[in-house]
């Protein structure tokens, strides 16, 4: 599923996001940069590069060639603009777009969102319990501030039209 994706190198995604490391990275211990971690998921694959302390997450979505549409293309510019608003408008901890290119003409020849690194449990690992049963009650209820429901009613002035 992931064809080219896979062929990516590390020194592509290190030269990606150098310039992106020197400029939001408070102090960088080190300009020698490396990918600590690769996950995959369904659409996407997910490269963790760390330069010292500082990380970065590079998203490659799984569609190449003909299977990167316009479409496509549109619904990866409406998440990095749907990001950008939640993070700007309320308080939910979502990571900062730091860069994104929809084309295949960047070093690593693939459509990508880069954004800062958030510490953390993916939902994806909590999201079912044992049983399998889905477990968005327990999920946003047991998570530091939606306790009290900050985060969540950060959202509700929020319209998207």
């Amino acid at each position: 599923m992931f064809g080219p994706i896979l062929r990516i190198s590390e020194e592509a995604l290190v030269r990606l996001t150098y310039n992106m490391a020197i400029r939001h990275a408070p102090v960088l211990k080190t300009l020698d940069g490396r990918v600590v971690r690769k996950l995959s998921g369904g659409f996407n694959f997910i490269f963790i590069i760390a330069y010292g302390d500082f990380k970065l997450v590079v998203r490659v979505p799984a569609f190449w060639g003909k299977r990167w549409t316009e479409e496509a293309a549109l619904s990866m510019r409406s998440e990095v603009a749907t990001l950008k608003i939640i993070r700007e408008r309320t308080t939910v901890p979502v990571p900062e777009v730091y860069r994104f290119d929809l084309t295949f003409g960047n070093d690593n020849r693939q459509p990508y969102i880069c954004t800062s690194f958030l510490i953390g449990t993916p939902v994806s690992h909590a999201w079912y319990d044992k049983e399998g049963a889905q477990g968005y009650v327990r999920i946003l209820p047991a998570q530091g501030p939606f306790q009290h429901g900050q985060n969540y009613g950060s959202t509700r002035h929020l319209a998207f039209l």
